[in-house]
């Protein structure tokens, strides 16, 4: 496989790996903005102050399944 269509595969494939731990297959459909965890605590103790992208948060594109499990956690939000 040609490093372009490698990229072009990854490109196209659900990031939820980034806030779930496991890769999925799915295509993305969906943006979320997602808070990682080790911000949640700091962001709360600043007032939930800031926005995207300065306030740490990360913008996932998603596959439809997977926005529904990562939207069920109140740190995150469709776009």
């Amino acid at each position: 496989m040609s490093n372009k269509t490698t990229e072009t595969v990854r490109d196209l494939t659900c990031e939820s790996d980034t806030a779930l731990g496991e890769r999925c297959d799915g295509q993305r459909e969906v943006v979320v903005e997602w808070m990682p965890e080790y911000l949640r605590a700091s962001h709360d103790a600043a007032g939930n102050s800031g926005s995207y992208p300065h306030n740490g948060a990360e913008r996932l594109h998603v596959c439809a399944a997977c926005a529904d499990l990562l939207l069920e956690d109140e740190w995150c939000r469709r776009l």
